[in-house]
């Protein structure tokens, strides 16, 4: 399966957390993060995201979002002169 199916399956497994086939994603999961389109990135944070709301929070995904937030930031890079915040997220 892709990554979001992936990380959706993770979330409803019933019993013990795969915590194997989540590792087993791990690079995948990591280059996904950095280089694919912006839009598929969103969509792993939001499945990532959904994945640290299970009850006693069993698959780390604290560094996958770091890792996302820097690489967006850099993305993003400083304000032009003028340009406002309300102006870099109407691009």
């Amino acid at each position: 399966p892709d990554l979001i199916e992936l990380l959706q399956q993770l979330r409803h497994a019933d019993g013990e957390p795969q915590l194997a086939n989540f590792e087993a994603a791990a690079g995948p999961l990591r280059r996904a993060l950095v280089d694919a389109p912006l839009a598929e990135r969103l969509d792993l944070v939001r499945a990532l995201a959904m994945l640290g709301t299970l009850p006693e929070r069993p698959y780390a995904i604290g560094s996958y979002m770091l890792l996302f937030l820097e690489e967006y930031i850099a993305m993003l890079g400083a304000l032009r002169d003028g340009e406002t915040i309300v102006d870099r997220a109407a691009e």
